[in-house]
């Protein structure tokens, strides 16, 4: 059962299963939850995928290409360590399109900003905890 208030639900125009296996695979303590397809939407057969990543409850929905997704939306990732920023950094950033390169900024140790392969956008920070 998720006790999470709000669970951010994301539009995708591809195999949500797949991607939502990419995505468990390269954040920690990640897993699916469960799989619903969906008949007679406005998309068609919608697939629905319950997902954890890192410990937040999120919907991917693959629906077709009837909405897009822009960077104003992102999802902020912080990490203890820069090790962990680094890490999923490197896994997130293949064919990403970086909107702020990792670097070190006046707010944060180790800082980056990218729109993923799936057109996802993720600011990875490191939080302030020893490394």
């Amino acid at each position: 059962m998720i006790n999470q208030s709000i669970i951010p639900c994301i539009w995708f125009d591809g195999d949500v299963e797949q991607i939502a296996e990419w995505y468990v695979s390269i954040f920690p303590d990640s897993f699916v939850d469960y799989t619903t397809t969906l008949t007679d939407t406005p998309a068609g057969e919608t697939t629905i995928v319950t997902l954890s990543l890192a410990g937040q409850f999120f919907q991917l929905l693959g629906a077709g290409p009837l909405k897009d997704r822009n960077p104003s939306i992102s999802y902020m990732v912080t990490f203890p360590t820069t090790e962990e920023v680094e890490t999923l950094w490197h896994k997130l950033a293949d064919g990403a399109d970086v909107l702020m390169p990792l670097d070190t900024y006046d707010f944060s140790e180790r800082y980056g900003w990218l729109k993923d392969k799936y057109g996802v956008s993720w600011q990875i920070m490191h939080s302030g905890g020893m490394d």
